[in-house]
């Protein structure tokens, strides 16, 4: 997945059954950054509703490692609730930290 004002999903776990680990590997590095606005709070709105959708899978960890560029666009704010409403779909496997680089 790649954001700004927009999020793009690019790879997904069903792409591992049907590519080769060298094709993954290769559709991953033609991957580029996009710019723009960093939208968090998209972000893990689209994590929730086209990636985390349906029931977990037993014994399976849901894991996602959302990474940016820096602040998200108008503030950490907009952050907080659809980073809780994915703490409640990952019971207490999801942290999130905010850190500000310049």
């Amino acid at each position: 997945m790649r954001f700004d004002h927009r999020v793009s999903i690019d790879v997904t776990l069903e792409d591992s059954a049907l590519f080769s680990l060298h094709e993954l590997k290769n559709k991953i590095s033609k991957m580029r950054y996009t710019g723009g606005s960093t939208v968090t709070q998209l972000a893990l709105k689209e994590v929730k509703e086209k990636i985390f959708k349906g029931p977990p899978r037993d014994g399976v960890p849901r894991t996602c490692i959302l990474m940016t560029d820096g602040m998200t666009y108008l503030g950490r704010d907009q952050v907080i609730q659809p980073a809780n409403e994915l703490r409640v779909i990952f019971k207490k496997n999801f942290h999130y930290s905010f850190h500000y680089y310049n």
